[in-house]
């Protein structure tokens, strides 16, 4: 097995140049690691001994390929790659679609009446069809998403079964809906109000981790049922034997619907945890209309600026690469814990900094505002006085770098928020504030992120030997 660490890290460098310390672990004699699909070489090392890994360091790095190829007796017998934020495309990079089929194709004959990105954001396929964000399920009458956290009141409804992976996705050129996926057992479940009738249900999987480096039979390693309305309609799904690693992978089931409700769930979980990456429903009536989606968190959102209205968007599932503007491409670098996969707000960049508020909304359950300010800004405006300063940052990859420190406020369900001018007039190149709502959670914070309070003694004494 061969494998680059760390496939979580694709934020690594913001532009290419000169990079140190690119270790790749792997038990074959000899690793070569590339920055192009197996070209642009950047050096080929054998291993040192047992226990001991490969390093690269003061190598070249112009693309956003990382590529190792691991050798045993001269044969190449594992790779593994990564994609990067931020640096330009690898020449070589549509060889990763050379086996790409039209997986998400629209059936003919069928009417679609959802299409999720299990645990991501909105995304419209290359076939111009819209899967709409993983969201909670709020009452009977709208579709969503239920986990195990229903069981507990104040933590996410995504805690601990979503993630995202930034590798290639092999047979497809949707990568970011196999990029994102849900996991999880018996408790995790999406359900569809539908009329009474015939439904055709695809599904979607990817596997993500096993596998990964190659040179390893992972035959069993995740072994689960899929179920419609409690009757299974795929017993023992193996991703990794039908498809292998990174692969994506299509199911379709026929199914009728006599309760107006389509529930898909994964009741026994005979090894690992379930694993889905994207469900469409679709039904041969041309007539029949979807329920409506979950309210987000935020909703309402008003701009003061008519002029620039509609550069105004709300997202969801926040994550590193993404653009924080709607007229310029720089993109997310870094980000605190807290907000990863939180909805936000993507405005125009070339804002004008006015004595008003910029916007308004309402958050329509009990949520976290978060308001990112350009650390160039030595302090903050004066309607920031009742937001905490979380002491942590978050970056973009703007001009070189720029980071943000980050504010917080807690609002009750319902209530409107107000967004108050930039007051940039003493730092008149800091970029505009970011905005981001994370709904409210009575989960502690990570122990390196609670307040730390030192006390000095009044007096010291010393005894003893040593």
């Amino acid at each position: 097995m061969v494998y680059i660490a760390s496939h979580t890290w694709p934020d690594r460098w913001l532009k290419p140049g000169r990079k140190d310390s690119i270790a790749v672990y792997s038990n074959c004699d000899e690793v070569e690691l590339f920055n192009d699909v197996n070209a642009a070489s950047l050096g080929r090392k054998t291993r040192a001994g047992i226990g001991t890994h490969f390093q690269w360091d003061g190598v070249d790095v112009r693309y956003n390929v990382l590529y190792a190829v691991g050798y045993v007796a001269g044969k190449a017998v594992a790779r593994d790659y990564i994609v990067l934020n931020h640096l330009p495309a690898a020449p070589g990079f549509r060889a990763f679609l050379a086996d790409a089929q039209p997986i998400t194709a629209p059936q003919p004959g069928n009417n679609y009446l959802y299409r999720v990105n299990c645990g991501g954001p909105a995304y419209v396929d290359r076939h111009g069809s819209t899967w709409q964000a993983d969201q909670p399920r709020t009452n009977s009458q709208t579709w969503g998403s239920e986990s195990w956290t229903r069981d507990f009141p104040g933590l996410s409804p995504f805690f601990a079964s979503q993630r995202r992976t930034h590798d290639p996705i092999q047979g497809t050129t949707d990568w970011p809906l196999f990029q994102s996926f849900r996991y999880g057992r018996e408790k995790l479940r999406y359900a569809f109000p539908v009329p009474n009738g015939e439904y055709m249900v695809e599904l979607y999987f990817v596997e993500p981790w096993l596998g990964t480096g190659g040179g390893l039979d992972c035959t069993g390693w995740r072994l689960f049922d899929v179920a419609i309305n409690n009757q299974t309609v795929l017993k023992d799904l193996d991703i990794w034997k039908e498809a292998g690693h990174d692969q994506a992978l299509k199911k379709t089931v026929k199914v009728r619907v006599t309760d107006g409700q389509l529930v898909v769930s994964f009741p026994h979980v005979a090894s690992g945890q379930a694993l889905i990456a994207g469900i469409a429903v679709a039904s041969p009536d041309a007539t029949a209309k979807p329920a409506p989606a979950p309210q987000p968190a935020i909703s309402g959102l008003t701009v003061a600026d008519q002029g620039s209205a509609g550069q105004w968007t709300t997202q969801t599932w926040l994550d590193t690469g993404n653009s924080p503007y709607t007229n310029d491409q720089a993109t997310f670098s870094s980000l605190p814990s807290a907000l990863y996969g939180a909805e936000w707000l993507r405005a125009p960049l070339n804002l004008a900094s006015a004595n008003k508020p910029r916007a308004t909304f309402q958050v329509t359950t009990a949520a976290d505002v978060y308001i990112n300010l350009d650390a160039k800004q030595s302090t903050a405006p004066a309607w920031l006085r009742e937001y905490e300063d979380t002491k942590t940052t978050l970056e973009i990859d703007y001009a070189g770098g720029c980071t943000f420190r980050v504010y917080r406020k807690r609002f009750p369900a319902g209530a409107t928020v107000t967004l108050g001018p930039d007051s940039r007039a003493a730092a008149p190149d800091a970029l505009p504030y970011l905005v981001a709502v994370n709904r409210a959670t009575t989960i502690e914070p990570a122990y390196d992120l609670k307040p730390v309070t030192g006390y000095k003694p009044a007096t010291a004494r010393l005894s003893g030997p040593g």
